[in-house]
């Protein structure tokens, strides 16, 4: 579906000279092609770093790995965020083109080449950050965050952070600071996870009272 949306933004945007063509000749033309790959180059590149530091955030965080296996997550739902932005995206872009005189189909097909174009390289994103998780044990426990399903939480000690840890019964209790804000995850352990979630609580328990 992202190679679509990008195909059909593409033609979205190439068809506005084309109809233009008395106004911009042939040069003018060639001259829309150009920036036409210019700005879907330059969203590539926008939306895409954004999916490449969440990337690396996650190897950051498996570089520093204590312990992992794969837990019971919730189930993972469609994400119609991406949907969301680009309908954002191209009815702002509307707006700018109709105060700057755009004609109508003008208007309305480079909002939605520049929507679909948003779309296309959002979910080209998500695909690849699903595929770095896939990779992974659904549940990481690093000395500087934690990955838990499909999120990731970098530690910074101060709005977010491990305040306690315990074996209960060999579930696994974290009480966590995030976003200053207190909550807990249980978790169950493996047989062959106790041992290591063990001397890890006894040396986070050693750190925690000085």
């Amino acid at each position: 579906m992202d190679i679509l949306f990008l195909i059909t933004s593409f033609i979205f945007a190439l068809i506005v000279p084309i109809i233009n063509y008395s106004l911009l000749g042939l040069k003018g033309i060639i001259y829309s092609v150009i920036l036409i790959l210019f700005i879907l180059f330059v969203l590539a590149y926008s939306i895409l770093s954004i999916f490449k530091f969440k990337i690396a955030r996650i190897d950051y965080l498996l570089s520093k790995k204590i312990v992992s296996w794969n837990a019971k997550t919730d189930n993972i739902k469609p994400q119609k965020t991406p949907f969301y932005i680009a309908l954002f995206i191209g009815i702002v872009f509307g707006i700018v083109f109709s105060i700057n005189s755009f004609n109508i189909i003008s208007n309305i097909l480079l909002s939605l080449s520049i929507a679909f174009a948003c779309l296309g390289w959002w979910l080209m994103g998500i695909k690849r950050l699903e595929e770095k998780y896939k990779n992974i044990d659904s549940f990481v426990l690093s000395h500087v965050g934690l990955i838990l399903g499909r999120k990731s939480t970098v530690f910074n000690g101060y709005s977010n952070g491990i305040l306690s840890v315990k074996n209960d019964n060999k579930k696994l209790v974290i009480n966590i600071l995030q976003r200053k804000k207190e909550h807990s995850i249980v978790i169950d352990i493996p047989e062959d996870k106790i041992a290591t979630v063990d001397a890890f609580i006894l040396d986070l328990n050693e750190f925690l009272n000085g």
